[in-house]
């Protein structure tokens, strides 16, 4: 565990999601909006985590300037820094979707949003 004195300085971090499917969109679920982060004050960087599909992907750290991330830099990013994990995400997507007896004719949604949609059609119950 990492001890921070009380009078070293600190920045605050924006907490983010952007889900890159067209078009990519960005939420704030820890502040309910963009504007300050953690500890008060306008964030001017944001730990953001990437999602496709609705399914988690990484994360990465960018710019918030002014408290806000940019949606159309923030996936530029993403797409730069993730890229292996995002390409594989869209080859079993692909893989999926060409396999027969994945789901149900005309369906073309991912396999992940498929296979979501089947969990919480019928969940998991707890005892």
């Amino acid at each position: 565990m990492t001890w921070t004195p009380a009078h070293a300085p600190f920045t605050p971090l924006l907490v983010a999601e952007i889900e890159l499917s067209e078009p990519p969109t960005i939420t704030y679920p820890a502040s309910g909006g963009a504007g300050g982060g953690a500890g008060g004050g306008p964030a001017q960087q944001a730990l953001v985590l990437v999602r496709l599909h609705a399914a988690p992907i990484g994360t990465l750290v960018t710019d918030a300037p002014g408290g806000a991330v940019d949606p159309a830099s923030c996936a530029k990013t993403a797409w730069a820094g993730l890229a292996p994990e995002l390409e594989a995400h869209l080859e079993a997507d692909a893989r999926a979707r060409h396999h027969p007896g994945t789901g149900p004719p005309g369906d073309s949604r991912p396999s992940c949003q498929r296979e979501a949609a089947a969990v919480l059609a019928s969940p998991p119950r707890s005892r």
